[in-house]
């Protein structure tokens, strides 16, 4: 009855029709029962002839046809739509398909933690019960904040609040002091009482209050690692008595396995009772979570996971960087502010008042960080892809064939020099036997996501259908291509912003250790880690995630396919985020810069089919204002001009919906999908409908393998050596420090800074001890101007002047505007507090070379990048006390993509950069004499600096601090621009490099004489 229309009335009789056959299969409609409970309800009245309005028909119609579309066509599990089995590898392949298997019936997660987070309101409930604090929960001011707030918390009421707070009284703080690690509720409370001689009454509020908002979690909560969470809940409420729905609770796993042990298609009865009996229990409308095991014996040729291995490395190569443009900026901050080999604790990293706050994009909490998504593609490989494609459009080729020479050109530059990341595959196997499969005739098509982002993150919830496979995970998780020995491999649980999300999240335990966020955990286990043990380190090529306590880095792990943009708190998200871009991962298939295109080809490597041929629907396609005549006449266009093939699929995001355009119902649901606001794209269906998947009876399949690098693969780089830091000192103004921005737009600032800024300091005079600046976005443009002295003198008479002299520039239009604030100085990046002094006499030396620099620039027209490269060099030799820079110099700048900046000075180089003194050919040029002046005037100040660093560290931050020197020199004397400074990174290295060449050359030469 394909040829229906449901936007006909006249066909109301066929519908219902139509539906009673779909249903009419008892297997069918248990799957639906299961999915769709309220469809099911309805299509129930249908079967018994009941009458139901038509526009509900219409809706039933349309959603009955999908699921048996998906039933039939994609084998994503999904209740008993689809099912599970494990695959083997190997000689002796062999298919045997027997029908369903084991069905997998757990309590709904969010109909659980419904109904326990009622009960944890109850007396004699908490009085069975521990309690621990929640780490994501922190003191701000007078109030404790709690600022991941998930959906169903606060009462149980769905909402938009970002964080919650109470009062943090002396009571509240003793309370999360004594719930560091789980303490039995009556303990707490009594301690309570006594400490504060409170009523119990007052004490049970105060506490219930906390649990209810969750600042305190409780163990009546299942872990995410729970094999029986509603078990779990049982054995924590055996004490409790005289509650009918806990009564009633106890009589569930019966059932559940009652219902568990029948076939498909036999127990809807029984489901039906089992889902009201829950519901009087706690309202939901999917109080079960189903999940089902087909009984499969497959085993497969090696040949396809040769293929897999090979379209894998494939890919990897043709990723693009894996850091994205918000973790990249975010790396860039940290370095700014903490430098390198400083563990800085991760609650204070994220703190926004603390710390950095979280990355930008994120959301739980939303991040303020500003963000630029840039979206780099490198020209060349936008136009190759342009190139392909037009070929295969003007040749009316069905699909890109990439050779060699086409994947080299799309290789991403530095994808060498990072080891592959591991991941689930996953595939469709075509081919018509599998004595095919074995002589190499099949096609493998990757999906849409290609996979996971870790190994056994796409099944990981179906494990306990999986047989041996957990095991074998295991001991995939410990390999040394994976994992260091001297890393902590630890799995993440947490609890998700949506209790449902919790089925997802629902995984077996893979690893010793844990590092609980957010959830009940055992704290004062040593296997148990949270927020608090954590702290991040940065070396410079990322982030690491390492043990606060003794710097060992971890490595966490999910192992769920949960959406970490939305469903994760920050923590989590970014624990997660940090340690996939450690390895270079591996994305699907893009048509970079090229999404928009009507029509992408297919593109197949070998056998693989590396993404499938798409068509996006044209504008009048998805105009809701067209008429269905004049849309089907559209339609007919469009494919004509295209060339769509009748059989396709319909998919949004990882929904895919199999069509045939030639059959009136399917024509119907695409005409209702193209009209609403995210329509659908076309796909051509698996290989364009070749092939076929005969070697396992027709059925749909999805073959998800976990791929990892080779051994032997290069590691990850290891975290340096750390010291953990907290804890940073702040200056707000009216004390010792004055810190003012001066906004001015960035093409004017040498201006201010040579003409005005002078002025100023002769007002200022000496009342003022010392003074830097450097320049800064924030985003708007400005001048970061730092005055230190007496507080008294600072505020008294300094301040005046400032106030009068910014009065005058703006009313001269110089600068826009001057605001007052807080000076956090960069302890950590420059080598510690107490080496900070050094360090703020050197700004300020630097600041006052560079001004009296700035002005020769403007006179003479010295080369900025020259001059720069030389002053690199001058800070270098002054921080070292003259001796043992120049090698690791060459290691902190290797030659790269800047060196023909190099190239293009050399002879002015080569004439003027003295790597050793004494700058003789730079005296004479014009304003030479002055540079050398403002040189020597600095020299003091960075070798006095350079002394009490090594004295203190043993010269360990002696790079991490002179890089640093001269990033910010470079900001003061070029602006900010990335692009000038690395060019006098590469002048100076290619100076040292020379000076090196002809010092060994000369060695050499006096041997032999």
């Amino acid at each position: 009855m394909t040829d229906l229309d449901p936007e006909d009335r006249g066909q109301a009789v066929s519908m219902a029709g139509y539906l009673r056959s779909a249903i009419g299969d008892d297997a069918v409609f248990e799957a639906f029962t299961v999915s769709n409970p309220t469809l099911a309800g309805e299509l129930a009245k249908i079967r018994e002839g009941r009458q139901v309005p038509f526009s509900r028909l219409r809706r039933m119609v349309y959603t009955v046809t999908k699921y048996l579309i998906r039933m039939s066509h994609r084998p994503t599990p999904f209740g008993l739509m689809a099912g599970v089995a494990p695959v083997s590898f190997g000689d002796g392949h062999g298919f045997e398909y027997r029908g369903p298997g084991e069905k997998l019936v757990q309590a709904d997660s969010e109909w659980l933690l419904g109904a326990v987070t009622r009960w944890e309101g109850l007396p004699e409930v908490l009085a069975c019960l521990r309690l621990v604090g929640n780490d994501l929960a922190a003191p701000r001011g007078d109030r404790l904040v709690l600022a991941y707030v998930r959906d169903g918390a606060n009462g149980g009421v769905l909402s938009r609040t970002q964080e919650l707070s109470v009062r943090y009284t002396p009571a509240v703080r003793r309370a999360m002091e004594l719930a560091r690690r789980p303490v039995p509720y009556p303990e707490l409370a009594g301690e309570l009482a006594d400490a504060f001689a409170a009523p119990v009454e007052t004490v049970h509020g105060m506490l219930a209050q906390l649990v209810e908002k969750e600042f305190l979690l409780t163990d009546l909560r299942p872990p995410s690692d729970s094999a029986d969470a509603l078990g779990h809940v049982l054995g924590k409420l055996a004490p409790v008595a005289g509650r009918d729905e806990i009564r009633l609770l106890r009589e569930l796993p019966g059932a559940l396995d009652d219902y568990a042990r029948m076939p498909v298609g036999a127990g809807t009865a029984r489901l039906n009772a089992l889902t009201t009996a829950m519901r009087r229990v706690q309202a939901a409308e999917h109080p079960l979570q189903i999940d089902l095991a087909v009984d499969v014996d497959a085993r497969l040729p090696e040949i396809v996971t040769r293929q897999m291995a090979e379209a894998a490395t494939v890919l990897w190569r043709m990723s693009p960087d894996p850091v994205p443009d918000h973790l990249r900026d975010y790396h860039n901050a940290f370095v700014e502010r903490y430098g390198y080999r400083h563990a800085v604790p991760l609650r204070e990293m994220l703190d926004p008042e603390r710390g950095l706050g979280a990355p930008a994009t994120y959301l739980r909490p939303p991040s303020t960080r500003p963000f630029d998504n840039r979206q780099r593609h490198r020209p060349e490989r936008q136009e190759l892809l342009a190139d392909l494609a037009q070929d295969a459009h003007r040749t009316g080729a069905a699909e890109v064939v990439l050779d060699e020479a086409a994947v080299a050109a799309l290789t991403e530059e530095g994808v060498w020099e990072r080891p592959p990341a591991s991941f689930d595959m996953s595939v469709t196997l075509l081919g018509a036997s599998l004595d095919a499969v074995a002589a190499g005739d099949f096609r493998l098509v990757v999906s849409n996501g290609l996979g996971g982002p870790q190994p056994g993150a796409f099944f990981g919830r179906f494990l306990p259908l999986l047989g041996d496979t957990a095991a074998r995970l295991r001991e995939l998780h410990a390999r040394p291509e994976l994992v260091s020995p001297e890393t902590l491999l630890a799995q993440v649980r947490f609890q998700p912003n949506n209790s449902r999300s919790g089925n997802v999240s629902r995984v077996p335990a893979m690893t010793e250790h844990q590092v609980v966020v957010g959830a009940f955990a055992e704290r004062g286990d040593e296997r148990v880690h949270g927020v608090d043990d954590l702290a991040i380190v940065a070396d410079r090529e990322r982030l690491h995630v390492v043990m606060a306590a003794t710097g060992r880095e971890v490595t966490p792990m999910v192992g769920h396919m949960l959406n970490p943009y939305i469903a994760q708190p920050n923590a989590v998200r970014f624990l997660g985020e940090i340690t996939q871009v450690r390895r270079w991962c591996v994305r699907p298939w893009e048509w970079t810069g090229l999404d928009r295109f009507p029509h992408q080809p297919r593109v197949r490597h070998d056998r693989t089919i590396l993404a499938s041929a798409r068509w996006r629907l044209s504008r009048a396609l998805r105009d809701p204002a067209l008429s269905w005549p004049r849309w089907r006449a559209e339609l007919e266009r469009w494919r004509e001009r295209w060339s769509v093939p009748d059989e396709v699929e319909m998919t949004n995001e990882d929904q895919r919906v199999a069509l045939n355009l030639t059959v009136p119902l399917h024509l119907r649901l695409l005409w209702r999908e193209a009209r609403k606001e995210l329509p659908p794209v076309i796909t051509e269906r698996p290989a364009g409908g070749e092939y076929g998947t005969g070697w396992c009876g027709g059925v749909a399949n999805e073959i998800v393998v976990p791929m990892v690098p080779r051994p032997g693969s290069p590691a990850t780089t290891r975290p340096p050596s750390v010291t953990v830091v907290s804890g940073q000192p702040r200056h707000v103004p009216g004390g010792d420090w004055l810190f003012a921005k001066l906004y001015v737009a960035e093409d004017r600032q040498d201006e201010l800074l040579t003409e005005q800024l002078p002025v100023l300091l002769g007002a200022v005079g000496t009342d003022a001890g010392r003074m830097f600046f450097i320049r800064y976005r924030d985003p708007d443009a400005h001048l970061r101007v730092r005055f230190h002295g007496e507080r008294a003198v600072l505020n008294g008479r300094v301040l005046p002047r400032l106030h009068d002299w910014a009065a005058r520039a703006c009313e001269a239009g110089l600068i826009r505007r001057l605001t007052l604030d807080t000076y956090e100085p960069e302890t950590v990046r420059y080598g510690g507090e107490k080496v900070l002094d050094h360090a703020e006499r050197a700004f300020a030396a630097d600041s006052e070379a560079v001004l009296r620099q700035l002005g020769t620039l403007g006179a003479t027209g010295f080369d900025p990048v020259l001059l720069a490269a030389a002053n690199c060099l001058d800070i270098c030799r002054g921080f070292a006390d003259g001796t043992g820079w120049t090698g690791w110099f060459l290691d902190a700048y290797p030659k790269g993509a800047h060196h023909p900046a190099f190239q293009e000075r050399r002879a002015d180089a080569r004439r003027l950069l003295d790597v050793t003194g004494p700058w003789s050919a730079l005296a004479a040029e014009p304003g030479g004499v002055e540079i050398l002046a403002a040189w020597r005037e600095r020299a003091p100040v960075l070798a006095e600096y350079g002394r009490a660093l090594r004295a203190q560290t043993g010269g360990d931050l002696e790079v991490q601090v002179v890089t640093s020197l001269l990033h910010m020199h470079c900001n003061r004397l070029l602006g900010i621009d990335a692009e000038a400074e690395q060019s006098a990174y590469a002048v100076a290295r290619g100076a040292v490099a020379e000076h090196l060449a002809r010092q060994a050359h000369l060695n050499r030469k006096g041997a032999v004489g």
